[in-house]
């Protein structure tokens, strides 16, 4: 089983406060506020953040998640995935 956060619509917004993942929201044209959750990046309890809408993302959480194994899924507003960001993979291959 997968555990994904859907952020979405106007407004929402990853970044960090206090050594912290704040994940919030977009809001709708039906909603009065905005979700927000608060996490340190070890205990984030997401594999994936799926991005679809228009907000602000912070390299510094960006960065935090990356390097705890959240993988950061944008797509457009079907669904159809456009960029993922994910923690690099390392290789013992060396280049020439």
């Amino acid at each position: 089983m997968h555990r994904v956060k859907l952020l979405l619509g106007y407004g929402m917004v990853i970044t960090t406060k206090d050594n912290q993942i704040i994940l919030k929201n977009g809001k709708h044209s039906y909603e009065k506020d905005h979700e927000i959750e608060s996490y340190f990046p070890t205990k984030c309890p997401y594999e994936r953040i799926i991005v679809s809408g228009n907000g602000i993302l912070s390299t510094t959480a960006i960065k935090a998640l990356s390097e705890n194994n959240v993988n950061v899924i944008f797509t457009d507003s079907f669904g159809n995935p456009i960029s993922s960001l994910n923690f690099p993979m390392v290789s013992g291959i060396g280049s020439t």
